[in-house]
């Protein structure tokens, strides 16, 4: 797992918690590199009653995933700041900047780039 020293969780904003810069971020770098844990879907009711509620995502038609790190910290925006890859032979994902971000400026990735099955978000996404 990598994560870079500049990072810091703190209170969003945008929702609860969230990933802020403590110097500025250069676009292109990469924020972080998140093994996950890969769990099958019929365990979501288990997650959905606990804390890992707001915390897991859909991987595949049969899995989802918790992201280890601060991967499940990122809050949504769009445009957002970052945007995330998968990396399926590896069961992890990686962040990486899109654009300059300014020291004190809260990391954000869109929760809708490269899942084409997700036509709009489960929540209200608050405006920026």
């Amino acid at each position: 797992m990598v994560i870079l020293p500049f990072l810091e969780i703190a209170q969003s904003p945008i929702h609860g918690r969230g990933v802020f810069a403590t110097e500025d971020i250069e676009e292109g770098t990469l924020i972080e590199f998140s093994p996950l844990i890969i769990l099958p879907s019929s365990e979501r009711g288990i997650l959905e009653s606990s804390k890992l509620y707001d915390y897991y995502f859909e991987w595949s038609e049969s899995q989802i995933a918790v992201g280890l790190g601060y991967l499940s910290i990122y809050n949504h925006a769009s445009p957002a700041n970052c945007y995330w890859e998968r990396l399926e032979d590896k069961q992890a994902m990686r962040v990486i900047s899109q654009s300059f971000i300014s020291m004190g400026e809260e990391l954000t990735i869109d929760y809708m780039t490269g899942d084409k099955a997700l036509e709009k978000l489960w929540f209200d996404a608050k405006k920026k």
